[in-house]
C-alpha cells in the first residue's frame, strides 16, 4: 500500500456522469486525495467522471479523474470488489474541509494502557 493519504472506510452511494454515461457506485473507502468507487462500469485510467457524494448532511460534487481500476477479472482473483480509484481533480475549499473533518472524526483513538 503506497498511497500518500491514509484512507477511512465509508459505505455511501455515489452518483458519477461522465463521457455519455450517468450511473451509480458505493464508495468502499475516502482520503482527501480520493476515493474507491464499487461499481461494474470500469472506464480507462484517466477517464474524467463528475462525481456527487453524500457525507452527513453535505453533497459534494467534484471533477475526478480514474487512476487505477480493478476489473472483474481482477477482483475475483483477489476476492475484492470491482471498481475504480478516482482522484479529485477539482475540489473547493469547503468539499476538502468536509472531508477532512470526516477523516478526522473517524480516526481511531490511540491510548497506551500500560500508563
Amino acid at each position: 500500500n503506497n498511497r500518500a493519504d491514509k484512507r477511512i472506510k465509508i459505505a455511501t452511494e455515489v452518483t458519477l456522469s461522465g463521457p455519455h454515461t450517468f450511473f451509480s457506485g458505493f464508495t468502499m473507502d475516502i482520503s482527501k486525495g480520493g476515493l474507491f468507487v464499487a461499481t461494474h462500469r470500469i472506464y480507462p485510467i484517466g477517464t474524467e467522471l463528475f462525481l456527487s457524494l453524500t457525507i452527513g448532511d453535505d453533497t459534494l460534487e467534484m471533477l475526478t479523474k480514474v487512476v487505477w481500476v480493478r476489473n472483474v477479472n481482477n477482483s475475483g482473483i483477489s476476492g475484492e470488489f470491482p471498481g475504480m480509484g478516482l482522484k479529485f481533480v477539482d475540489i473547493d475549499d469547503k468539499s476538502l474541509q468536509i472531508i477532512n473533518s470526516f477523516i478526522r472524526e473517524k480516526e481511531p483513538l490511540l491510548y497506551d494502557d500500560e500508563l
